[in-house]
């Protein structure tokens, strides 16, 4: 763990009984910073807290970690063929995604589909490096060559993702969400060098999530996340809406998104949500599918198979502009609060 502060000196003390090793710094009026690494064994957790010693407030305050397998070549993936972070819920491999060639040709962004375009960080937008593809995730995983090994980068809310193809270094950028005068925030990011392959570190890092968040302290609370409430599903051989009920914060009541309404193709039409005797589907489906919840994200999804072999899905995360009440519009008038959906379907 390098940390690259030109203005002061770093001193690490420990390890102590657990094996952790600290420091801190202070400049000031303007910030304290704190570290704690607990090793554990295979996974480093980053812990950090930033206090504003200003009289500004801070927005949208990140860390830019770096995981680097200078000296681990197994790691090293020079053409992004074993690296992948997440987008549209599913695994994506960064060969794949499309990279912006600013002035350091090496270094990629991949910005979290939440934060609106225009409102990324100036850390970010003065790379010029900002790839289309954007990340619902919080993590980038590499895997080893040979197989049977991967290095991660995580934490519970990522502002972005970045890598480094002269060095292969991946990045999650730990977010500590707005600081005001004399507030602190807490957050903690987990790198692993584990044994194991993609599925195995999803499903680990999934389980891990929900004991890391609630170790993330933000100065300012995130506002809640929008509510989503599936609706109930039909009886068998019934007709019935396949949706579900958003309600936000500030909303007198939800509002009712069908997804979808009807679903057609080329073959007809393989899916209605209520009974129109001039519009008889091809099939029922049998069972109706059911909504499942991610409790770590808030996210809903279901997939479900017609009986003519059509399989069609469906998931939804709910989100909060992190900015809040910083939103502006074209007359620099802040802007009501919004509803924002991440809405993805698979036919």
């Amino acid at each position: 763990m390098i940390l690259n502060f030109p203005e002061v000196k770093i001193k690490w003390t420990g390890p102590d009984a657990d094996g952790a090793v600290e420091s801190g710094w202070t400049t000031d009026g303007r910030i304290r910073y704190t570290t704690r690494l607990i090793p554990a064994a295979d996974y480093v957790d980053v812990e950090m807290t930033i206090t504003n010693l200003s009289d500004r407030l801070w927005r949208d305050v990140f860390a830019f970690n770096c995981l680097n397998p200078t000296s681990a070549k197994l790691f090293q993936d020079w053409k992004l063929k074993r690296t992948y972070m997440s987008a549209h819920g599913r695994p994506m491999r960064m060969d794949g995604t499309k990279r912006v060639r600013g002035h350091m040709p090496t270094v990629g962004f991949y910005t979290h589909e939440q934060t609106p375009w225009g409102l990324e960080s100036p850390f970010v937008r003065g790379f010029s490096a900002i790839s289309p593809d954007r990340t619902d995730g919080s993590w980038i995983v590499t895997l080893s060559d040979p197989p049977g090994a991967y290095m991660a980068a995580t934490t519970p809310d990522s502002l972005f993702l970045f890598d480094n193809l002269d060095r292969c270094c991946i990045h999650s950028a730990p977010s500590f969400g707005d600081i005001g005068p004399g507030e602190s925030s807490t957050t903690v990011c987990r790198l692993y060098m584990a044994a194991g392959g993609l599925e195995g570190f999803l499903k680990r890092y999934r389980k891990d999530l929900t004991e890391l968040a609630p170790r993330q302290k933000w100065a300012r609370p995130k506002r809640p996340r929008i509510k989503l409430t599936p609706l109930p599903a039909p009886a068998k051989g019934k007709f019935g809406r396949l949706g579900f009920d958003v309600q936000a914060e500030w909303m007198n009541g939800p509002v009712t998104l069908r997804l979808p309404e009807t679903l057609h193709s080329s073959l007809g039409l393989h899916f209605i949500d209520h009974n129109r005797r001039d519009m008889p589907p091809l099939s029922m489906l049998d069972p109706p599918p059911v909504w499942k919840l991610d409790k770590a994200t808030g996210e809903i999804a279901y997939q479900c198979k017609t009986d003519r072999g059509v399989t069609f899905a469906a998931r939804v995360r709910p989100y909060v502009f992190r900015a809040g009440s910083v939103l502006v519009g074209p007359d620099r008038q802040a802007e009501k609060p919004r509803v924002l959906l991440g809405v993805n379907a698979l036919g």
